[in-house]
């Protein structure tokens, strides 16, 4: 991915009805991030809902801790849940992070689609089942450094999703009658 030029921000900027009189300051903040797509993506997010420019992060490692502080407001399950796809690296069928999770179908269901964590996730298809993935492997790898900071949790986790794809793989062969 290529970095935005100059007037790529400001069509950005001016495309989100952004009020004449905060248009260069808008500019000069996002001007500090050099086009990086990611940076300059989450502070005009942050910019457009009332953010002072002076206590927007200076790189991306900011942006992904203020997103992962935002997930832990949600609670413990979101928490979870975006350990698990964190520690799944990739896109990943829902039914394999459920139970890395250790959620039931409900509570998953529900987890995902509140907004904080929605908007995080990428939805795909793969064979008929839903998969998704973190938005951006920067939140990624911040939420896998965290997980990575205990290492209970971490071989915790590696097991889960062990042992949720060795059962996916054990169904499926049932499911479609593969013989070995």
């Amino acid at each position: 991915m290529h970095n935005l030029s100059s007037q790529d921000v400001a069509d950005l900027v001016k495309s989100l009805d952004v009020r004449d009189d905060r248009v260069a300051g808008y500019l000069s903040a996002l001007s500090r991030y050099e086009g990086h797509p990611f940076c300059t993506g989450e502070a005009l997010k942050m910019l457009v809902n009332g953010v002072d420019p002076a206590n927007l992060p200076t790189d991306p490692g900011g942006f992904a801790e203020t997103q992962y502080l935002g997930i832990r407001q949600l609670g413990q399950n979101p928490v979870t849940v975006m350990r698990a796809y964190a520690i799944s690296n990739g896109y990943v069928p829902d039914f394999i992070v459920r139970k890395v999770a250790g959620l039931d179908a409900s509570l998953f269901a529900t987890t995902i689609s509140m907004p904080g964590i929605d908007a995080l996730l990428v939805r795909g298809e793969h064979k008929g089942h839903t998969t998704r993935k973190i938005y951006h492997a920067v939140l990624a790898e911040h939420i896998l450094r965290d997980v990575e900071c205990d290492p209970e949790l971490t071989r915790s986790l590696h097991e889960a999703a062990n042992s949720a794809w060795l059962s996916a793989k054990d169904e499926l062969k049932s499911k479609y009658q593969v013989v070995e």
